[in-house]
């Protein structure tokens, strides 16, 4: 038998249409808050409806935007297991146990020194095993593109952004683990009777033969979701600070799906082609921005207005639902108060819980050109919670923005760079 470790690994579209995790680095900054904080270059992101500010008409007449982030999540500690199981050696430790035994059992000269060593090892390699198991890892990862043009009656801008979802745990069959705890239950009975150095041959003969032929197998599920589109926000001119935006996207989907005993996988021949189903779809986003008072902005968007969903190979499906969010700031001068709130209750990214998050971000601008930020997001269904920070330099016509998210075991970096013209 040889052992193996195995992942599920998922990508989830799910999570990037139904859920605000945001790697947008100003929002990141900000706890994830932006429905009513975005500026024009990251609006489609969070609301297109401030795609037109009138405040900042004259500061950002035009804008280039690009955006890079990540963020992982080792809920459990995973990577640290991890580590410390290949340290530890388990998998060769446990083969050559393994060969040495079944040589001496297909010679019918098994010694008691073995089998000692073999159950040593075994055991071992089930402790190693047990510290990896149901521990999820994810990864996100992001990038974007968009560009557009203010004018006193109406804003424009074009976007482009990818995103890929990664979740993974170990995955082992419980009749795997079964087979092989008959096995050490045999041989320390098999001890326990020997009296002479050597197995008697009538007990040899009635040794259960370790696994050759796993149960345990490896999935692939994924998905890589891409979405272009026009954001086109406007002001409507009987209602004093009120504007209404609009992303009219055009989204492509290619689901994937591998399944496979661990005995039977072979790297060099896979072909993601014969596993992957694609599919392309239009959807809408809406937005809406107003002011209660000159300080106080409030912010609702719709994001996914029509029900969607993507076929899987195995004739699953994927679904796309609407999400609203709702945003409320305070802006004075150099100062920025913001938060958010899902008024939906979104789905998970593999094994996690339901995600509806409330935000909390602080933004101090100083000298005009630096800023410094500050956020806490709490998601409601698991109370779990997230701190964050970033800053911002802005020198003429350039701005740079920086974010970390951490909480220990999510951990998350975002950056951009906007031409101003």
């Amino acid at each position: 038998m040889r052992i193996a470790l195995f992942f599920i690994l998922i990508y989830s579209p799910t999570v990037i249409s139904q859920s605000f995790v945001s790697l947008d680095p100003r929002s990141m900054g900000m706890g994830g808050s932006g429905v009513a904080t975005a500026h024009s270059y990251n609006a489609f992101q969070f609301n297109p409806a401030l795609l037109y500010r009138s405040d900042v008409l004259n500061a950002e007449p035009g804008f280039f935007r690009t955006n890079l982030g990540v963020r992982l999540h080792d809920r459990e500690g995973f990577l640290s297991s991890l580590d410390s199981y290949q340290k530890q050696n388990y998998e060769d430790r446990l083969q050559n146990s393994i060969n040495r035994f079944n040589q001496q059992v297909e010679q019918r000269v098994l010694r008691t020194n073995t089998v000692r060593q073999i159950l040593t090892d075994s055991r071992s390699w089930l402790d190693g095993l047990s510290t990896l198991s149901d521990k999820p890892l994810r990864v996100m990862a992001n990038g974007a593109l968009n560009a557009g043009f203010n004018r006193e009656n109406i804003s424009i801008g074009a976007f482009s952004r990818r995103t890929l979802v990664l979740g993974s745990r170990l995955h082992i069959a419980p009749a795997d683990l079964e087979s092989t705890y008959e096995v050490i239950d045999f041989l320390e009975f098999l001890l326990e009777v020997a009296e002479a150095e050597e197995i008697p041959a009538e007990h040899q003969q009635e040794i259960p033969r370790l696994i050759s032929e796993a149960e345990s197998f490896a999935e692939v599920r994924g998905a890589d979701y891409w979405e272009q589109g026009i954001s086109i926000a406007a002001p409507i001119k009987s209602i004093e600070d009120f504007s209404i935006g609009l992303n009219v996207k055009f989204i492509h989907v290619d689901t994937f799906l591998y399944q496979e005993r661990l005995q039977n996988i072979d790297i060099q021949a896979f072909n993601r082609a014969n596993y992957q189903e694609g599919d392309s779809s239009v959807n809408l986003d809406i937005g809406f921005s107003g002011k209660f008072a000159s300080t106080l902005r409030w912010g609702l968007v719709i994001r996914n207005l029509f029900h969607q969903q993507y076929p899987v190979k195995n004739g699953e499906s994927m679904h796309f639902d609407p999400i609203v969010r709702a945003g409320l700031a305070y802006e004075h001068e150099r100062t920025t108060l913001a938060v958010d709130y899902d008024l939906t209750r979104n789905d998970p990214l593999g094994y996690d819980p339901d995600k509806q998050f409330i935000s909390f971000g602080w933004e101090q601008r100083f000298w005009r050109n630096i800023a410094l930020r500050a956020g806490y997001r709490h998601n409601l269904v698991d109370h779990t919670h997230l701190y964050s920070f970033g800053f911002g330099l802005q020198i003429k016509r350039l701005t740079w923005d920086l974010a970390f998210a951490q909480r220990g075991d999510e951990n998350g970096v975002s950056t951009q760079l906007v031409i101003h013209f």
